[in-house]
């Protein structure tokens, strides 16, 4: 789907997208094309009190960097990686959040690039997961290929979901979407929990598989 950064947005209303366990982790294909906002929504579930999450993934553009931010109930915990990203190239980010173990971790193509120390539950929100959307900053790009789990994968498995996108496999899995119906303003979940989302805005876009670094094993040079 292709979001405009003015008003384009998918919003899925599921109480079993609320999180509120140690372990979590969020992942999608994303390219950013134009910058609106200061901090645009990528998938975000957010509310309008501090510390306002829940969870998200968000594009900084003064840092020019990918954000994984998850909130316990005191405040935002927020991991950023050692690397910036290029408008106009696709990536895959995924955040993994594990407070079992004390971490969270964000990885870029299959990588991670950063690690932070987190303590306690993921807050509980009331307000729907939304895509292309955080609160009032709109996205302004494409996004594809969008997974929720209530784990924290393993490194080897966002490698495998980078390399070989099977997302249909794993444990845990909240919710799919492939992002490939084509037409109409349904956004489909593919994990079976029929978490399907309400495309407000957003335009489909012909799909394009594979990724831009050439180390994948999907690598496309035209994605």
């Amino acid at each position: 789907l292709s979001f405009d950064g003015v008003d384009d947005y998918v919003e899925i209303n599921s109480e079993s997208l609320d999180i509120a366990g140690t372990k979590l982790t969020i992942c999608a294909f994303v390219k950013v094309t134009g910058e609106i906002h200061e901090n645009s929504g990528i998938i975000a579930k957010t509310g309008n009190d501090y510390p306002w999450g829940g969870y998200q993934i968000i594009w900084d553009r003064n840092q020019q960097k990918f954000l994984f931010q998850v909130a316990n109930e005191s405040t935002w915990q927020n991991v950023a990686p050692d690397i910036t990203s290029e408008l106009g190239n696709l990536y895959f980010v995924a955040g993994v959040y594990d407070s079992d173990t004390g971490s969270a971790t964000i990885y870029i193509d299959g990588e991670p690039r950063g690690t932070t120390a987190v303590s306690g539950n993921i807050r509980s929100v009331s307000s729907p997961v939304q895509i292309g959307l955080n609160v009032e900053s709109y996205f302004n790009g494409l996004i594809d290929k969008i997974s929720i789990w209530d784990d924290a994968l393993t490194p080897e498995q966002i490698n495998s979901l980078y390399n070989n996108q099977n997302f249909e496999i794993q444990d845990g899995q909240l919710g799919y979407w492939k992002f490939n119906a084509g037409s109409g303003n349904t956004l489909y979940d593919h994990s079976g929990n029929g978490n399907h989302g309400t495309i407000h805005g957003a335009t489909w876009v012909e799909n394009i598989e594979g990724c831009t670094h050439p180390n994948a094993t999907n690598y496309d040079e035209t994605a």
